[in-house]
Order: C-alpha cells, then sequence, then structure tokens
C-alpha cells in the first residue's frame, strides 16, 4: 500500500494511493456504446452489459445473414436462364 503526504499550504492530509485506484476503477469502464444511424443522423448510445451482449448477438446474425444472402446471389446467377440458353 502506497501513502504520500501532501501539502498544499494549509496543512498536511494523508493519500491513499491504493483506495484512490480501486475508486478511479469505479469510475471508468469498461462502456459500452453504440453508434449507428437514427433519422439520418450519427448517434451514440451508451449500453449496458447486456444491451452490447444482445446487439453484438444481432450484429453477428445480420453478417451471417449478409453472407447468406450474397452465397443465394451467387448460385441464383450462376444457374440464371439466361446463362444456360442458347444464345440466338
Amino acid at each position: 500500500m502506497k501513502i504520500e503526504l501532501e501539502g498544499n499550504g494549509h496543512g498536511v492530509w494523508v493519500k491513499n494511493w491504493e483506495a484512490v485506484f480501486e475508486d478511479r476503477l469505479k469510475w471508468h469502464g469498461p462502456y459500452y456504446r453504440w453508434t449507428g444511424f437514427i433519422g439520418g443522423k450519427q448517434t451514440s448510445r451508451t449500453l449496458s452489459k447486456e444491451e452490447a451482449e444482445q446487439c453484438q448477438t444481432w450484429i453477428e446474425n445480420y453478417r451471417k445473414l449478409q453472407e447468406k444472402i450474397a452465397e443465394l446471389l451467387k448460385t441464383s446467377l450462376e444457374n440464371a436462364p439466361w446463362e444456360t440458353r442458347e444464345q440466338r
């Protein structure tokens, strides 16, 4: 434990740096932030840990859906009837 004496011209006080550090841990993060567009304007929101985890799940699901759509589109275009019929 580190304890320091500090003076300000009006006296001396003791500062327990471990207590300050522990207290700062309560002040600082982790903070969970979401940034996106609402009504055409960029917006940021502070989320709880649970909300952030749910958003992460939604984002992962969205990315998987986008991959599936891209695969479906590729397959559909490869098998398109205008690609397989004879050219006139």
